[in-house]
């Protein structure tokens, strides 16, 4: 089973292939520079 248990967005980021990780970290620094205020959380996937 995968595991599901991340404690940050970098820790599920990095699950990733090298290029998902790069076009993720590139969508997550435009919110980060839109919203500069927001808070980054993860959440459990209600479907489990």
């Amino acid at each position: 089973m995968a595991k599901t248990d991340f404690k940050t967005v970098s820790e599920y980021i990095a699950t990733f292939s090298k290029e998902d990780q790069v076009a993720l970290g590139q969508i997550r620094k435009t919110i980060q520079k839109a919203a500069p205020q927001a808070e980054e959380v993860i959440l459990p996937d209600p479907r489990l």
